[in-house]
């Protein structure tokens, strides 16, 4: 099926994944406040308890179902669709993340599902214990094609299988970029090892959303303290709101002076999901070091 209609199962799961623990999510948290989260049992809207424990069970699916595809980049599919007999016959495994290397003579050919920022970075690839000047490269439809000729010295090792490791990661990368923005600036760099990253506008956007949460928290909970409901959970979130405010306001002035990409305290929540995504890459292969620069004149 992935052959016939040219899609990825691993980013279909990635998002299928993240969509359903986004719709079961929120019934699932009130069903769970509505049982444990005051002494009556009552919290907020009532869910009824088929509906509950259906949204509780859609949201830890959907939740595994991600996490083992960060961690992995397998396809998985759902398991109430499965026992409806509803999943599709996957028949001989088509791994769409994989690249074709094709040598002839001394040019390497290589077609990959993404792009090698890190290539073109070294300027070339050794492979099988020989050394490839990068002479072409090209986007070819959804394939990308890198020509390579024997030549030039010092640039990283390489093989199919590291390749497809990364292009999982680097996938992965580019879907989730959006929240990178949060992290530290080590880790906005690691992820910018795999290219098509836009730093800044990231950055900005998490500084947008920081001010738009923050102001919210400060400027409600303002208002319930002078109409007299305070309590101690109030003041706790409203000193929150108030550090993660004063944090966006110096972020925004150091990358309005400065150009500065530093994250969000709120990178503690994103960290997990980015080590799993990019940093310790899928299969546990470990965070990828940035290749050495083949030397200027080798080859040229």
């Amino acid at each position: 099926m992935a052959q016939t209609l040219e899609f990825d199962p691993g980013r279909a799961t990635l998002y299928s994944a993240l969509l359903e623990t986004l719709a079961a999510g929120p019934p699932a948290f009130l069903f769970f406040l509505q049982i444990f989260g005051t002494p009556g049992g009552r919290f907020g809207p009532v869910i009824p308890s088929g509906l509950g424990f259906f949204a509780l069970a859609g949201a830890i699916e959907g939740i595994v179902r991600f996490v083992i595809n960060l961690s992995s980049g397998e396809a998985v599919g759902s398991l109430p669709l499965s026992l409806l007999g509803l999943r599709f016959d996957k028949g001989p495994r088509d791994d769409v993340m994989s690249d074709e290397f094709l040598p002839a003579g001394d040019v390497l050919e290589v077609l990959s599902p993404t792009p090698k920022a890190w290539w073109l970075k070294a300027g070339g690839i050794t492979c099988g214990g020989d050394s490839f000047l990068l002479i072409r490269s090209a986007a070819e439809g959804r394939r990308f094609r890198y020509v390579f000729r024997k030549g030039g010295s010092g640039f990283p090792e390489t093989d199919a299988v590291l390749e497809r490791e990364r292009n999982i990661a680097a996938d992965r990368a580019y879907a989730l970029a959006p929240l990178w923005g949060f992290l530290p600036r080590a880790d906005q760099e690691a992820a910018a090892f795999y290219g098509r990253t836009k730093t800044r506008l990231w950055v900005r956007g998490s500084i947008a959303f920081n001010l738009l949460l923050s102001f919210s928290i400060v400027a409600l909970d303002m208002v319930r303290i002078g109409a007299g409901g305070f309590a101690w959970w109030t003041l706790v979130r409203f000193l929150f709101g108030l550090a993660l405010l004063g944090e966006s306001v110096i972020r925004l002035l150091r990358h309005l002076q400065t150009g500065d990409v530093s994250g969000s305290f709120l990178g503690v929540l994103i960290k997990p999901l980015f080590s799993l995504a990019v940093q310790a890459g899928p299969s546990g292969a470990g965070k990828p070091r940035p290749p050495r620069p083949g030397p200027e004149s080798s080859g040229r």
